[in-house]
């Protein structure tokens, strides 16, 4: 490291500057000028890169449903970059921390919790993650620090990062995964499901439990079925699913898939088009995004948006932004968790489930006392097994019977059962047992799994064009992929831009659960029929495009088998 860097990041003043440390041994330091911009298109690239900041309101330039607080998308523009080792940074001492704790009670999150699965959870709504916060006050300067800090108290993150604008900074260890752009391929990671280690640290019987959970093995699923429409709207080549397999850190380890799509796509419209993780949102996306605008009373900042760096050469690497703290100049610390609200929720558990959110960063502010050593073990002597109470103030970590939860997966993955990948452990974070039987529940998990995401594309007839009909659900991008890989010309039009007069042969109606659409679907039917066309219909409950879904679903239903 130059010798004045760490002077300068831990000034009183300090540049705008970006500390990314994303599984290795070296931490990325980019320093240069902050701009605001509207769109992610309009994202500059610096020299040297640029690490781009995208608030939750960024979900508008979709035209998806969320509350406007008016966070900007603020950009650093780099034109200086350094790569420093662990060792460079200055090492972690104890602060004053004031006023730490939830700013709801338990209860109160319960009590939401209840009333979204009960009242707001259907066909178009099956999974909704819901907010909270936690809050603290630190001396001011802080991000630098508490940045060291995670790094040696939280183990397992995709990214641990620190980002200052001259103003505010974000500081998080989040193990989302959010897009990857690198040589052509983009890389989604969807993850859902938390085993929670007891404080003997993982154990077999434990994490076969979990496993053979129907309820966390759902959510997954769900997980998987939205994030798979987004990158089948970005409209690459091939796509395969790799997965499940296990993500460890430092006190859980999750769950998480692997999408993989190659082809034609560059990195603003990858990160545009993958607007944001369903991890921190729910899934179908637009039910979800519904619930939290009426549910969360005010907007998210930056919660559930994105870290992303861009790279001169075209590449582009995001994080989500989760389990990461906003600092403010004076030092007050907000950082907002979340647990997914299902169908099979116990809303207390849920409650629970959000300490084990905060306890990382609790470690950090703790100071090195808590802090997991680089490169050491972890023991029972880092976690503190007391059951959290009711009034908001998180223990570091909370074991508790209930395995679920969503969370999030990082780095480069393996097959499952296998070893993990090196950038799956970093530090002290004890790896589950990877045992025999592990593997073979982790199998079975992926032999529900239909054939057409696990398997290459084989040569296939030309079966001709096909219109598929964009009635607001982002199912109708899987159903186009899918019926390319049968050997249909399929594109998708929006049901108001579709031209009655140039309508192909046959049609297929994506699904939809809005009156509107229904109308709208009903008439363009009528219309396709007097002009003999085959028309073919997706009913929100029936899912061909759904990654369990029987490879010869699709085929059977457009009369191709």
């Amino acid at each position: 490291m130059p010798d004045a860097l760490p002077t300068r990041l831990t000034a009183p003043d300090p540049p705008p500057f970006a500390l990314l440390h994303r599984g290795n041994r070296a931490v990325e330091v980019l320093i240069g000028s902050v701009v605001t911009v509207d769109a992610v298109a309009d994202i500059p690239v610096g020299p040297s890169g640029s690490v781009a900041l995208l608030p939750f309101r960024q979900l508008a330039e979709r035209g998806l449903p969320c509350h406007d607080d008016g966070t900007p998308l603020r950009v650093l523009v780099a034109d200086e970059r350094h790569t420093v080792d662990l060792e460079s940074l200055p090492h972690p001492t104890s602060a004053p921390v004031r006023d730490a704790g939830f700013t709801t009670t338990d209860a109160a999150y319960a009590d939401l919790a209840r009333r979204v699965r009960d009242e707001d959870l259907g066909v178009d709504v099956t999974h909704c993650l819901l907010r909270r916060d936690f809050s603290a006050r630190l001396e001011p300067g802080a991000a630098v620090g508490l940045f060291a800090a995670l790094l040696r108290a939280e183990t397992g993150a995709y990214w641990t990062f620190a980002v200052h604008d001259g103003t505010r900074a974000l500081v998080g260890a989040t193990p989302q995964g959010q897009v990857r752009l690198r040589d052509g391929e983009v890389v989604l990671r969807p993850t859902c499901g938390t085993y929670r280690y007891p404080p003997s640290g993982p154990e077999e019987a434990g994490l076969l439990a979990f496993l053979a959970d129907r309820k966390e093995s759902d959510e997954l699923t769900a997980t998987v079925d939205a994030e798979l429409a987004l990158l089948c709207a970005l409209e690459p080549d091939a796509i395969t699913v790799d997965g499940p397999l296990l993500v460890p850190m430092g006190t859980l380890a999750h769950t998480a898939c692997v999408l993989r799509g190659r082809g034609g796509v560059d990195a603003h419209r990858a990160l545009a088009g993958t607007m944001f993780a369903s991890t921190a949102i729910g899934a179908p996306l637009a039910g979800a995004l519904r619930v939290i605008e009426a549910r969360e009373p005010t907007g998210r900042g930056y919660y559930g948006g994105a870290v992303a760096l861009f790279e001169p050469n075209g590449d582009l690497d995001a994080a989500t932004l989760i389990r990461t703290a906003d600092l403010d100049p004076s030092g007050r610390l907000t950082l907002s968790v979340g647990a997914t609200i299902g169908a099979d929720s116990d809303p207390d558990a849920e409650a629970h489930e959000t300490h084990h959110k905060v306890a990382g960063l609790v470690r950090a502010l703790q100071g090195p006392s808590h802090a997991r050593p680089a490169g050491g073990g972890s023991s029972a002597a880092t976690r503190d097994a007391t059951e959290p109470d009711h009034t908001g103030t998180p223990p570091p970590a909370v074991p508790h019977s209930r395995t679920g939860t969503p969370a999030a997966p990082r780095g480069d993955v393996g097959a499952p059962g296998t070893t993990p990948h090196p950038r799956q452990v970093s530090g002290g974070a004890p790896v589950p047992p990877s045992t025999l039987r592990v593997a073979e529940a982790l199998a079975r998990r992926r032999e529900e799994f239909g054939a057409q995401w696990t398997t290459p594309a084989g040569p296939v007839p030309d079966l001709g064009p096909l219109l598929v009909v964009d009635l607001g659900h982002p199912a109708a991008w899987t159903l186009a992929h899918l019926a390319r890989r049968l050997g249909w010309r399929a594109t998708v039009v929006r049901v108001a831009d579709v031209d009655p007069a140039r309508l192909p042969t046959t049609v297929l109606c994506g699904p939809t659960t809005d009156p509107r659409s229904r109308v709208a679907r009903d008439r363009l039917r009528a219309v396709a029929e007097r002009r003999g066309c085959r028309v073919h219909q997706v009913d929100a409950g029936f899912r061909p495009d759904a990654v369990r879904a029987d490879p010869d679903a699709l085929a059977e239903l457009l009369g191709a088998r």
